[in-house]
């Protein structure tokens, strides 16, 4: 399951972010997770996330290259739209998409 900053942010203030990782493989962009360290001193210390706890509990946190991100801002107009962590876990995505068949093949 791929996420981004707000479900992370919203699991973890309703303390459901073990529940969602221990029954899913949840997995997110490099992006995604920087954006979950910003703004710690507007959330109430329950509201923190915890960088490494975080870490230990994802399956994956992807890298998402500038030149990756740039190819598909090019393939779709509409990316523009979107911030930075959502452009990345789009452009994640997609390139999954793309390589799906040459992993079955």
């Amino acid at each position: 399951m791929l996420v981004d900053t707000n479900v992370i942010i919203e699991c973890w203030r309703v303390s459901a972010w073990k529940a969602l990782t221990s029954g899913y493989p949840v997995e997110t962009v490099e992006m995604c997770e920087i954006e979950t360290q910003t703004g710690l001193q507007r959330r109430r210390p329950e509201q923190q996330i915890e960088a490494n706890v975080l870490r230990e509990t994802l399956k994956a946190v992807h890298p998402v290259s500038d030149i990756e991100r740039a190819s598909a801002l090019l393939r779709d107009d509409h990316m523009r739209f979107l911030d930075a962590g959502e452009q990345m876990l789009w452009t994640h995505h997609h390139a999954q998409r793309r390589l799906a068949p040459l992993r079955s093949g």
